[in-house]
């Protein structure tokens, strides 16, 4: 991959996945390859609705291209101080309890680093200040005559 292609993609998931994290306090794999263009919004309903087997198959830019843009969304991820967390992709309508399958191998690794999101640690200070349960007497049961 030459350079040029490579400073592209990362220009396209960086914008991708600072546009996700804008709009909500987190960015999932998905939000990145459709912001940046490797696949549409109507490929991500036909593929959770079960008429796509699996989302590469409709991805543009070949498995190389989109392992590369995976790789640069966890590197920019852990960069911004994002929490990875997985999260589990059931298929929509009659297909919602099946799992929905990313690669075509399936393997694990490969399911796993396309669910898993990476979410914003926010401090919330509101719980530092919370009062604990020492704050406040037991009370007695209250106890019928």
């Amino acid at each position: 991959m030459t350079s040029k292609r490579q400073a592209s993609i990362e220009r396209r998931v960086h914008s991708a996945a600072e546009a996700a994290l804008a709009r909500q306090n987190f960015v999932s794999p998905l939000d990145v390859l459709v912001g940046a263009g490797f696949v549409t919004g109507k490929q991500v309903r036909d593929w959770r609705f079960g008429r796509i087997p699996y989302l590469e198959r409709v991805a543009t830019g070949g498995l190389g291209t989109l392992s590369r843009a995976m790789a640069v969304f966890r590197k920019w991820a852990i960069h911004r101080g994002l929490k990875a967390r997985w999260t589990a992709y059931h298929g929509w309508g009659r297909a919602r309890r099946i799992p929905l399958q990313f690669s075509k191998s399936g393997h694990v690794a490969i399911e796993r680093s396309y669910s898993t999101h990476f979410i914003r640690a926010v401090e919330n200070n509101s719980l530092r200040n919370a009062p604990s349960e020492h704050d406040y007497p037991l009370l007695k049961p209250h106890s019928r005559p």
